[in-house]
């Protein structure tokens, strides 16, 4: 069963194609906005219409999915030493090689947070992005998607 297919089938929105820029060390893609916390996923379908997943990813920081795509995007790749940065590091690695010439699409989801109370505080933010990021790349590892530009590979 294709848990990971059915869950961005089902759930995620398409945003953009991303063709890789070997120059700026950045992806060719759109400028994402206004978008909260969530689950993104980079993908591939291959000349059969295969869906391969290389990147399952979170973003929860202060900007959210919007923030995290624009770094996937943005030209200031280039201004990052290799050695802070070795997630910029590992995607042109990939992308310069195993996936040279590939046109990669991203979907995304927004995943809500809840606020709650706690030891005297009323606004608690709590959120399942950390445990779904996880769950969802692992069961695309058991899945055999090649996860390419992720930790997981």
């Amino acid at each position: 069963m294709c848990v990971i297919k059915n869950i961005i089938k089902n759930y995620a929105n398409f945003h953009s194609y991303m063709i890789y820029n070997e120059q700026k060390k950045s992806f060719d893609m759109k400028v994402l906005s206004n978008v909260n916390s969530g689950i993104y996923f980079i993908v591939e379908i291959d000349c059969n219409e295969k869906v391969l997943i290389h990147k399952v990813g979170m973003a929860d920081g202060k900007k959210g999915l919007t923030g995290r795509m624009n770094t996937y995007w943005h030209n200031n790749c280039l201004t990052i030493s290799k050695e802070k940065d070795k997630t910029i590091t590992m995607i042109d690695r990939v992308m310069t090689n195993e996936l040279k010439g590939r046109v990669l699409a991203m979907y995304y989801m927004e995943v809500p947070t809840t606020i709650i109370s706690l030891f005297g505080y009323d606004d608690i933010k709590q959120s399942p992005i950390r445990d779904l990021e996880c769950k969802l790349s692992v069961d695309a590892k058991k899945e055999g998607h090649p996860l390419l530009l992720s930790k997981f590979h």
